[in-house]
C-alpha cells in the first residue's frame, strides 16, 4: 500500500510569475494505492480546491483499477467526478496586455452556473518490443454528460543506466483548468520532455522543457536544476537546491532563478532543529523565504515547540508566523494528552517605505484529547485572539473565541466514524455562529489518519483554521502523529 498527501496556500498577494501555483487559491488532496492481488492494484485520487478571489468551489475525486495483462502490456480502467459552485477555480493566464485574468479584458472569469461532470477512463501502458528500458503508454477519458468533453495523452520513458532516465508527455484537454473541469469548452494542450537522474548518493539534478498549448506556441519555458544532501556530521545534515527556468515563447515571465539552503540537527537526544532559506528573483520582483523549527524535551511528559515563519514576497509585502508550544502527554498511560500554543500572525504592505496596511493577530489555544476506552476518543479545543487591522492610519481591533468538540470511535483497527461541534464568538460569546458535521476516517498507516466528513452548517475564520474545518461543506482532513519517539536515538 502506498499514500501521498499534499497540501497548498496562496494568499490573494501571492503573485510569482514562475510559479505554477496561483495566489488566492487553497488546494489539498490524496492519492492512495493498494494491491488488491498479485496483478491487481486500486488506485484512488481526491482533490479539493477554492479560490478566495472568486469564490469558487472544485471537488474531484477518481478511482481506477489497474491490471497486469501480461508480462509487457499493464491496462487501467477508472472514473473521474468533479463537482464546483460556479465560480472560477483556477484563473486562466492570458497571452495579451491585460489579460493577467479570464478573458481579454484582465477580469476574472465568474461563471455563477453550477457545473458537475463525470468521465470514464481508459489507461495501457506496454513495454517496447526488444527493450526493457524503454515503455510508451496512451490514455483517453470521455465525459458521460451530453458535453462529451475528452482528454488524451500519450507519452514514455526511457531508462538510460539504472538512476537516469528520459521521457516524453503530450497531453490534449476540453479545458483550460485541467482533468478535473472538463465540463469546461476551451481547448488546451501540454507538453512535458526532460531528464532526471540521481547522479551521485543523495543527489539529483534534472532538466525539463515544458509546453502549454504547444502547437499555437502561447506558452513555453525550459527548467534546469539540481537538489543536493549533505551529511555534514552525525545528526547535521545540509540540502540546498538550484533551478533555473529560462522562457522559450511567449516570454512574458523572463529568466527566473531560485537557490534554497536549509539544515537539520538531529544527533541530540534532547533537542532537534531545523533552519531553511529560499532565494528567488523574476522580472516581476525577488522572493526571500526563511523558516527556524525548534523541538525539545523538557521531561518523560513535556516537550517544548517553536517555530517562525517569514516571507518577504516582494519588496512591499512581508508574511510572518510564529508559534511557541507546550506539549504535554502521558507517557506511562497514554490517556490524555495536550498542547498549548501562542501565536503571532503578521502581514504588512508598504508603499514607498510606509506602511499602508498591517494586519496582527495574537492567538492563545488549549488543545486536550482524552482517551476513556481504547475505542473512543474525545477532543476539545479552545482558542482566543486578538487581532488589529491597521489601513490608511486607522485601526480596528477584534476579538474573538472559538470552542470545538470531537468524538470520534473506532469501528475496526482501520476504519472510525467521528461527530464535531463549534462555536465561534465575540469576546463574551454573546454573538455566535455555530457548526456541526460528521466525519468517516481511515488509518492509512501506523500514525497516519485520512478523513472525510461533512458540515451541515458552519462559518469561516483565518485565523483559527490550522485548529479545524469548520466551513459549510465536505472536506478532507489528514493527520499525522508525532510522539516522544521522535527524540529516541536510531540505533546504528
Amino acid at each position: 500500500m502506498e499514500g501521498r498527501i499534499f497540501a497548498v496556500q496562496g494568499d490573494t498577494a501571492f503573485a510569482n510569475r514562475s510559479s505554477t501555483f496561483l495566489g488566492g487559491r487553497t488546494e489539498f488532496g490524496a492519492r492512495w494505492s493498494a494491491r488488491l492481488r498479485a496483478n491487481t492494484r486500486l488506485i484512488a485520487d481526491a482533490l479539493r480546491t477554492e479560490d478566495t478571489r472568486t469564490d469558487g468551489r472544485r471537488d474531484g475525486a477518481l478511482l481506477s483499477i489497474e491490471q497486469r495483462l501480461s508480462k509487457r502490456f499493464v491496462g487501467e480502467l477508472g472514473y473521474r467526478w468533479a463537482d464546483e459552485n460556479g465560480a472560477s477555480v483556477s484563473p486562466v493566464i492570458g497571452t495579451g496586455a491585460g489579460t493577467l485574468f479570464g478573458g481579454g479584458n484582465g477580469e476574472i472569469n465568474r461563471n455563477l452556473t453550477p457545473l458537475s461532470f463525470s468521465a470514464a477512463r481508459a489507461r495501457l501502458t506496454a513495454r517496447v518490443p526488444g527493450s526493457e528500458r524503454s515503455s510508451v503508454f496512451a490514455e483517453y477519458e470521455h465525459g458521460l454528460d451530453k458535453t462529451g468533453a475528452s482528454r488524451g495523452a500519450i507519452g514514455g520513458e526511457y531508462l538510460l543506466f539504472d538512476k537516469a532516465r528520459v521521457y516524453l508527455r503530450h497531453e490534449w484537454l476540453s479545458s483550460s483548468q485541467g482533468p478535473f473541469a472538463l465540463a469546461q469548452d476551451r481547448d488546451q494542450q501540454n507538453t512535458v520532455f526532460g531528464i532526471d537522474a540521481d547522479y551521485l548518493r543523495n543527489s539529483q539534478i534534472f532538466s525539463e522543457y515544458r509546453a502549454r498549448d504547444a502547437f499555437n506556441g502561447r506558452d513555453a519555458e525550459a527548467s534546469i536544476g539540481l537538489r543536493n544532501r549533505w551529511l555534514l556530521a552525525p545528526g547535521v545534515l545540509a540540502n540546498t537546491t538550484f533551478e533555473r527556468v529560462s522562457p522559450l515563447a511567449g516570454a512574458q515571465t523572463g529568466l527566473a532563478f531560485a537557490a534554497t539552503g536549509a539544515l537539520e540537527w538531529t544527533s541530540s537526544p534532547l533537542w532537534k532543529g531545523t533552519s531553511r532559506l529560499e532565494w528567488r528573483t523574476t522580472p516581476a520582483g525577488d522572493n526571500l523565504l526563511g523558516s527556524l523549527g525548534y523541538a525539545r524535551k523538557l521531561s518523560r511528559d513535556w516537550t517544548m515547540l517553536g517555530r517562525t515563519l517569514w516571507d518577504q514576497m516582494t519588496s512591499a509585502q512581508l508574511r510572518g508566523r510564529s508559534q511557541v508550544g507546550l506539549a504535554w502527554r502521558q507517557t506511562d498511560r497514554n490517556r490524555i494528552n495536550a498542547l498549548f500554543r501562542l501565536e503571532n500572525r503578521l502581514d504588512r504592505t508598504d508603499v514607498l517605505g510606509e506602511p499602508t496596511s498591517r494586519t496582527t493577530a495574537n492567538i492563545a489555544a488549549v488543545l486536550v484529547n482524552l482517551q476513556p476506552i481504547p475505542s473512543l476518543t474525545l477532543s476539545t479545543r479552545y482558542a482566543g485572539k486578538l487581532s488589529a487591522d491597521t489601513r490608511d492610519g486607522s485601526t480596528t481591533e477584534t476579538t474573538a473565541q472559538l470552542l470545538m468538540g470531537r468524538a470520534i470511535v473506532d469501528l475496526s483497527q482501520r476504519f472510525d466514524v467521528g461527530v464535531i461541534g463549534s462555536t465561534l464568538g465575540d469576546a463574551t460569546f454573546s454573538a455566535r455562529q455555530y457548526g456541526v458535521g460528521g466525519e468517516v476516517g481511515f488509518v492509512l498507516m501506523r500514525n497516519m489518519r485520512v478523513a472525510g466528513g461533512y458540515n451541515l452548517f458552519g462559518f469561516t475564520d483565518r485565523d483559527f483554521e490550522s485548529l479545524g474545518y469548520t466551513q459549510r461543506g465536505p472536506y478532507v482532513e489528514f493527520g499525522l502523529k508525532f510522539d516522544e519517539s521522535i527524540f529516541v536515538k536510531e540505533k546504528k
